[in-house]
């Protein structure tokens, strides 16, 4: 299908807004056509998207590649999702240095329970999304 500049543009700022909406910063969708009416899609940012700060897409026109780009977006974890783990992640290592250092498990019990139920939080809200 072929879009319009108007079209093009608006594309690449709802694909920018979902982006800005995962905490992503400073996003910088983009859209290359090809010589055979290919296309080539980039999600660029200056933090990570998915471990990487440029994603690439390939389609063979810019709606295909639009769409991907979309699902891949949709896929990402939210900013509360990430803070929710590294929080998570963050208790796990004060728990396990207080076991290193010898702390008394019963000063570490409520960091554990709370950590528990963190984890299953996170699991509850996953299966629910």
């Amino acid at each position: 299908m072929n879009s319009t500049d108007t079209s093009i543009n608006e594309s690449l700022d709802k694909i920018a807004k979902m982006m800005a909406d995962k905490g992503i910063t400073y996003p910088r969708p983009d859209i290359t056509f090809l010589q055979g009416g290919r296309t080539r899609g980039y999600l660029h940012a200056d933090s990570l998207i998915g471990g990487e700060t440029c994603v690439g897409f390939n389609g063979n026109d810019s709606d295909e590649c639009f769409k991907q780009m979309r699902d891949y977006i949709e896929t990402l974890p939210s900013s509360e999702e990430k803070l929710s783990h590294d929080y998570a992640s963050k208790l796990a290592q004060v728990i396990d240095w207080a076991r290193d250092e010898g702390i008394d498990d019963d000063l570490i019990k409520p960091l554990m329970t709370t950590r528990e139920a963190l984890t299953k939080n996170l699991l509850i809200y996953k299966t629910e999304s």
